[in-house]
């Protein structure tokens, strides 16, 4: 459970790995005279998006030019208390060359002309900063990057003593692509944007055919008729886009964008906020392509026939999602277009760096990534048009509310309201508290059963479906569980618990201001909220933290509703807490790390523990139409090694609460 010890420059790697909001912390060492134990310092960033998304992918997309971060460490202990010295050191870089030495005119290619200097003019000084440890031997200081690149961080002892260092990388945004391919035009696709684009094209074909497939399975009626008719023009539409090239229009945009980028060096900070958004989509798509598989089999399962139509309808918000998504970029182009037009974009350029070549480079490229090419040109290359995507996403949504209330509220109904959970556990060993943790669930039930059924038990399925909301942990494993391991100082303890949807910003504040770095907007890309209100719970389950679903079953005898959990499809019981200690053992002067991990149990075992192991049954309470189901479950199970307390709230109405 304890891991093996690890050296410092380890310890930062795997600080940056487990800690959401650790941004290119790079490596981190501690050094000392012989005989003195090192300072340990780390770099401590949130991303771009401010760890709002929940997506790994983007929270750590970056650390940017007038973004905040902490420089934080420990000291051995001869300096708590202490006064200590840190010291960022930017890049040193050269003066970047004479621009009378470019190329007088722009090649017609892709490749870069100019050497980029990316960055202040001029090389930035050291930054020292003067801090006091702490009793316990913690500082803490902030810093804002400037400039782009590495910087050096040193933590000295202004006596002479131990030392400490680090280093963390400020990106680029405008890097989107790398430096092309001069033998091969247009090869501006490292981040695999436009393969992304090409395979979502597909994954929401495949989606199509797969609701397509499971409207046959439904029994025949007229609304079924209704509905086959309109998903039959979807698919000919998706065909007909998918004939006129593999991937969309924008795409040309992208060369445009690194044909600017190579103008000069200001082009690369005026393009920095649409590559960040480009970034950003580009990880919401692989996430989106990586949850296709998964949809497919959601959609292909069977079932009865309110669960089919269920299943239909996310199919088709899942589609509505896709074609939302393949279609984004195109607005970012245009928005982009609108705020830098080419006399903005020509008037960023040194009057000394001016050229005529260059000056025509940056209208051309601005046209380009404006227009993306004429229509027809768009379809000899093989890309489709946007607009007609638009159209796709807007007949999408349109079939799923149409099956929404012209087949299943005429075939079904459901028991649908709010659920929600809290579970606390306790673990002892010999009788000694080692690890204590909190986690707490909320989602929604719905049950479905056919319009109209009779009889002395009617059967319901369906599921409680949701997110854990947030994991709170204690622990004390390394002296009851090791205690040849505790004899040592314990410099610093770090704690990892797993996201919830609870603790993601954007969904507890109203609104997240854009940023600007270098005078340049960076606008913020937060998928997040449309994929909560409008994906679906396919969508839902590959893109928010910590999701469960838990398929449910019962029977409706007159006012008595019995509910039994089933086994989970879907949930957060692989959900860890991990732990890194920073020792300072006896008889040693070296720090070492132990780092462990401490599991939670997920939803369906709260939900089971709750009900007490077994079916539960519900009141039913009538008024007029509506029917209602309201209970509170708590439960205390104590035992030698562990004790839990659990709690579990369900309510549903039909026809809703």
């Amino acid at each position: 459970m304890v891991g093996r010890p690890c050296t410092l420059h380890a310890l930062a790697l795997l600080m940056a790995g487990l800690a959401i909001g650790f941004a290119h912390a790079g490596t981190a060492d501690a050094a000392g005279p012989p005989g003195q134990a090192g300072i340990f310092v780390e770099v401590v960033a949130q991303g771009l998006m401010g760890g709002v998304t929940g997506l790994p992918e983007l929270d750590d997309l970056t650390t940017v030019p007038g973004y905040p971060l902490t420089l934080r460490g420990v000291t051995p202990p001869s300096l708590y208390g202490k006064p200590l010295q840190i010291t960022v050191t930017p890049p040193q870089k050269a003066e970047p060359p004479d621009p009378a030495e470019a190329p007088a005119e722009i090649p017609d290619n892709d490749c870069p002309v100019n050497v980029l200097f990316l960055g202040a003019s001029e090389i930035l000084p050291p930054t020292v900063i003067d801090v006091v440890a702490d009793v316990d031997g913690s500082f803490e200081a902030e810093f804002t990057p400037e400039t782009f690149g590495n910087h050096e961080v040193e933590v000295r002892d202004p006596a002479g003593g131990p030392t400490g260092e680090a280093s963390f990388e400020v990106d680029d945004l405008s890097d989107l692509v790398e430096e092309p391919d001069c033998a091969k035009k247009d090869n501006a696709d490292r981040h695999g944007i436009e393969a992304e684009a090409e395979k979502l094209t597909e994954t929401t074909e495949a989606i199509i055919d797969a609701v397509a497939g499971k409207l046959d399975e439904l029994p025949a009626s007229p609304a079924k008729d209704e509905a086959k008719t309109k998903l039959a023009e979807l698919q000919n539409a998706m065909k007909a886009l998918r004939a006129q090239g593999a991937s969309p229009e924008w795409v040309n945009g992208m060369g445009h964008l690194v044909t600017l980028q190579s103008v000069a060096s200001e082009m690369r900070v005026a393009t920095m906020g649409l590559s960040a958004r480009l970034k950003g989509w580009h990880a919401v798509a692989k996430r989106a392509n990586a949850r296709a598989s998964t949809v497919l089999a959601e959609v292909t399962r069977g079932n009865l026939l309110c669960d089919q139509l269920d299943v239909a309808i996310n199919g088709l918000k899942a589609v509505d999602f896709f074609l939302g998504l393949l279609i984004q970029p195109g607005a970012y182009f245009v928005d982009w277009a609108k705020e830098n037009v080419p006399t903005k974009l020509v008037s960023m350029i040194p009057a000394v760096k001016r050229t005529k070549s260059g000056t025509e480079a940056v209208e051309t490229s601005w046209k380009g990534i404006t227009t993306f090419a004429p229509m027809r040109e768009d379809v000899a290359k093989g890309h489709f048009n946007t607009e007609f995507t638009v159209g796709l996403n807007k007949m999408a949504y349109a079939l799923s509310a149409f099956m929404v209330s012209r087949m299943f509220e005429r075939y079904c109904q459901t028991f649908q309201g709010p659920v929600t959970g809290k579970m606390t556990a306790e673990f002892r060993q010999y009788g000694n508290l080692y690890w204590t943790y909190t986690v707490e669930i909320k989602g929604e039930i719905i049950l479905r059963y056919p319009k109209g059924a009779k009889g002395d038990a009617i059967a319901l399925t369906g599921e409680i479906m949701g997110n854990a909301m947030s994991f709170r942990s204690w622990d004390n494993a390394i002296p009851v569980l090791f205690p040849e391991l505790a004899h040592g100082t314990v410099l610093k303890m770090v704690r990892q618990d797993p996201m919830g949807l609870g603790d993601i910003k954007v969904l507890n504040e109203t609104r997240l201001k854009d940023k600007k770095v270098l005078g340049q907007d960076i606008p913020n890309f937060n998928p997040l909220t449309t994929i909560i209100d409008q994906g679906g719970v396919m969508v839902r389950a590959g893109f928010t933290p910590n999701f469960f679903r838990v398929p449910v079953r019962g029977d409706l005898r007159g006012d008595t509703l019995r509910l039994e959990v089933q086994p989970a499809a879907v949930d957060f019981d692989d959900a860890r807490t991990k732990v890194l200690v920073l020792m300072l053992p006896v008889l040693s002067m070296r720090i070492t790390l132990q780092d462990y991990a401490l599991p939670f149990k997920g939803a369906q075992f709260l939900m089971l523990r709750a009900m007490n192991d077994g079916p539960a049954e519900f009141t039913v309470q009538r008024s007029g139409t509506t029917m209602t189901i309201d209970r509170r479950f708590d439960r205390r199970k104590p035992g030698d090694d562990a004790t839990g307390v659990y709690g579990l709230s369900i309510k549903a109405c039909n026809p809703s609460c």
